[in-house]
């Protein structure tokens, strides 16, 4: 899809979005440091992680380095013993050099920590788009999108919400710019250009961090969360049902039995069994 099209195509004036967004199976930035070069290890795969400054990127790049090669990226630069490329995921050929010989992309898409309204909504489409474009043209066939629960807050809570819901749009600037990157990765997979696996996210905390707080029934902790993660990526670079898809949303909540939204799907599809539920 050409750019010029996209934001037209999104239909976000006025737009609640056509078809279901869930259970479907449908057919740059200056660089500052270039990848350290490591001894490859017969069969492990190369995965690139995205907002490498944020607490979530780095608890998911310490958890997955182990079992992956992995490489990671921010628009900022970040001290790390891994990889690691700073990007702005800019429309230009050093997006392309960023993904290249990759085997799967992590992106967690958190917005720079000084980003206004219109930086956020930017992030999460614009530099989206640029991202997996870069990809489908260097063949790369699986992208885990992190997005965010609070596009269905809106429903009431009685209601048994799950992945097929229509998002409610919002005039909120993190809600729209959630809807646009999810509509982003859609466009990418109805196209057949890539292989994508949407994790809708409760809101993230630490268990030390809400110890003697209120209950809130969107917590999710992050471990559980990089847990979703690691799981999503070996069912997807496996032979599994997950891996025969183009498109998967899934719904990553707590294990609490007053959690907001289930995640049953998730525990069908990727085994995804929540550790923390604050009972």
């Amino acid at each position: 899809m050409k750019r010029r099209n996209f934001l037209q195509a999104a239909g976000v004036i006025g737009a609640t979005g056509s078809g279901a967004l869930a259970g479907e199976n449908p057919p740059g930035g200056e660089t500052s440091q270039a990848p350290e070069t490591r001894q490859n290890q017969p069969g492990q795969k190369r995965v690139l992680v995205t907002s490498a400054d944020s607490p979530l990127g780095q608890a998911v790049a310490a958890a997955l380095g182990g079992r992956y090669r992995v490489h990671l990226t921010s628009s900022l630069d970040v001290p790390t013993a891994q990889p690691f490329m700073r990007s702005d995921l800019g429309h230009d050929e050093s997006t392309n050099a960023l993904v290249q010989g990759t085997d799967a992309i992590v992106h967690i898409a958190t917005p720079p920590p000084d980003a206004d309204q219109y930086g956020q909504i930017d992030h999460r489409a614009r530099c989206t788009y640029n991202l997996l474009m870069a990809a489908a043209e260097e063949r790369i066939e699986t992208v885990v999108y992190l997005s965010s629960l609070e596009m269905f807050k809106g429903y009431d809570e009685d209601y048994e919400v799950t992945e097929d819901w229509q998002p409610l749009l919002s005039s909120q600037p993190a809600a729209l710019a959630d809807y646009l990157g999810e509509f982003t990765c859609r466009e990418f997979a109805h196209e057949s250009r890539l292989r994508v696996v949407v994790l809708r996210l409760g809101t993230v905390v630490r268990e030390d961090e809400v110890q003697g707080k209120p209950f809130d029934p969107l917590w999710v902790e992050q471990r559980d969360v990089v847990q979703a993660i690691a799981s999503t990526l070996h069912v997807s670079l496996d032979d599994t049902e997950l891996a025969g898809r183009r498109w998967t949303i899934l719904h990553i909540g707590s294990g609490s039995p007053d959690a907001r939204f289930t995640s049953q799907r998730a525990a069908e599809l990727i085994g995804y069994q929540p550790q923390f539920n604050w009972e």
